[in-house]
């Protein structure tokens, strides 16, 4: 029975020790918890910039996006304009020669 006993006390302190380490794994787990609040908190507030700063760049794109549509707009009409006067100027040199047959 003192063997038994002996065995049961060596069985309950080690149950002891392991709740001991698994005491301390605890604590040093809830000191870290209020760091990784902060971190998260800060990692919200970085996700909010970064939030910000996309949508400015999305209202560039917009605003680039129409800059492009009008100066797509002039250069059709510019191209419109330089096939006109290439007519004109077919047209004068028409006439051109047609003045030089006459002379």
């Amino acid at each position: 029975e003192a063997a038994d006993l002996a065995r049961r006390k060596q069985e309950l302190e080690a149950q002891v020790d392991d709740l001991s380490d698994e005491l301390s794994v605890q604590r040093l787990l809830s000191k870290q918890v209020p760091l990784l609040q902060e971190q998260v908190k800060f990692k919200q507030k970085e996700v909010k910039s970064f939030e910000g700063e996309v949508k400015m760049l999305h209202r560039e794109i917009r605003e680039l996006e129409l800059e492009i549509a009008v100066w797509k707009q002039k250069n059709e009409e510019l191209n419109q304009d330089r096939d006109c006067l290439a007519s004109d100027v077919r047209e004068v040199k028409l006439a051109n020669q047609n003045l030089m047959l006459l002379v």
